[in-house]
């Protein structure tokens, strides 16, 4: 049986970054929306749920977020009714439950707290140097070594230029970064979840993973080798795979 998947792209990113995956899992996809966390970059329940009313209600349901994508995510399915619900699970690729380090024994990787809020500060003054900046970090060695799918990954960011709403919108965005903590929403987490995550991601390392991995009630983790903060990009068949037989393995 066919899914519906509502799509959600992280930071800078636009809709696009989905591209490959989107055709990776034509096979298994009903219906597919993708949600531009740019545009709803205060992404709330309520903005999810109305997402979803556009999928039919009869039709099992799959969310799939990238990077600060997953924030709202765990929110969301840390509230929702699965009495009154037809997600069946979620896949969150490249995610974290705190973006920052939280300087403490069992969260003691992710960014540093002033480092975020420094790039907030200098994007208002140099967009394209920190976006830049943010793109070649999120690549690693090894995907540097497949020209075309870098070439995809660069040009699904947005264009700092365009205006300066919103280059402050993406200040902001990266402003909620620096304190969002969704590690109190994990345990009430009652769907299954997948976690892909890159084994080179510098974003959001793979012990963010491995953390969500170790609090969720239900969850499967995959590491894809020689890749960094999207898989789902440069590893798209290997990243489509682990979806699919995820999907095999959810009751509905």
């Amino acid at each position: 049986m066919k899914v519906n998947i509502l799509y959600i792209n992280g930071w800078a990113s636009n809709p696009s970054v989905f591209n490959s995956l989107i055709k990776e899992l034509s096979t298994v996809t009903k219906s597919g929306i993708v949600i531009d966390w740019f545009s709803e970059r205060s992404l709330t329940n309520e903005g999810i749920n109305n997402a979803l009313l556009n999928f039919d209600e009869n039709v099992p349901t799959i969310l799939i977020g990238w990077s600060s994508a997953c924030f709202p995510i765990l929110e969301y399915l840390s509230t929702m009714d699965l009495s009154n619900s037809n997600i069946v699970g979620s896949v969150l690729i490249g995610a974290s439950p705190r973006f920052v380090s939280a300087n403490t024994p069992d969260y003691n990787f992710g960014w540093h707290a002033p480092i975020v809020l420094q790039m907030a500060e200098n994007l208002l003054k140099n967009p394209t140097e920190v976006i830049d900046a943010f793109i070649k970090k999120s690549i690693s060695q090894s995907d540097k070594k497949s020209d075309d799918c870098a070439k995809v990954y660069v040009e699904a960011f947005q264009d700092p230029q365009i205006n300066s709403k919103q280059n402050t919108n993406l200040a902001d965005g990266l402003k909620q970064l620096a304190c969002v903590d969704a590690r109190d929403h994990v345990q009430s987490i009652a769907v299954p979840i997948c976690l892909i995550t890159g084994s080179e991601d510098l974003i959001c390392p793979s012990q963010s993973a491995q953390w969500l991995h170790a609090h969720l009630k239900e969850s499967q983790l995959h590491l894809i080798e020689n890749t960094g903060h999207a898989p789902h990009v440069f590893k798209t068949n290997e990243c489509s795979d682990y979806i699919k037989q995820f999907l095999k393995g959810l009751n509905f």
